[in-house]
Parts: structure tokens; C-alpha cells; sequence
């Protein structure tokens, strides 16, 4: 699990603004894509985590957070999310990086 950070935190909040975060499973199941980045906060279920890297493209990544799903929530201004991904390779990439 991987600690956010304050390049995270701003990177996230950017993504979110640009309304190229896609919040929950279930929103990310109907959208019918694949993503870059899916983000998985560290008290989702078992079943979830599986299902959500199920729309993980090939050359795509999960990061597991060391965040629960309210403080998440939180950060990006909605109530809850255990699940989010990217939708933008260039948000994906930076996001991914600034966890290392």
C-alpha cells in the first residue's frame, strides 16, 4: 500500500476538476473502459478490488492506497469512494509517477 502524498493530492484534485476521475466501481463498469490508473482505497472488499482490475488496460496500473474510503472521499470532495480511475493518459502517468 502507498501513502498519498502532496504531488498526489494536488495531481488527484486536478484530475477531479477536469472531470477526468471516474468515481466508484459501478461507474467505472458502465462506462465500458479500459483504464490507465485505478485507484483502490485500502478497505474495499476482496470481490471489488478483483472486479475493478478487471478494467485496468494492458499497459495500465492500481495503485492500493493506504486510505480509507471516507478519507479519500474527502479529498476529492465526495462522500465516500473506495474505487477511481483515470480517464486521461497524461493525469494516469503523472498520478502514478508521483507515488514512487
Amino acid at each position: 500500500m502507498i501513502m498519498a502524498n502532496n504531488k498526489f493530492i494536488s495531481l488527484i484534485s486536478l484530475a477531479r476538476k477536469a472531470g477526468k476521475l471516474v468515481l466508484g466501481y459501478d461507474k467505472i463498469k458502465s462506462s465500458g473502459k479500459k483504464f490507465k490508473l485505478i485507484i483502490i482505497c485500502s478497505d474495499v472488499s476482496e470481490r471489488t478490488i478483483r472486479n475493478a482490475k478487471l478494467y485496468i488496460s494492458e499497459d495500465g496500473s492500481a495503485i492500493d492506497l493506504q486510505m480509507s474510503m471516507f478519507e479519500f472521499g474527502k479529498l476529492i470532495g465526495a462522500e465516500k469512494v473506495g474505487v477511481a480511475a483515470v480517464d486521461d493518459d497524461g493525469f494516469a502517468k503523472a498520478i502514478f509517477e508521483s507515488m514512487k
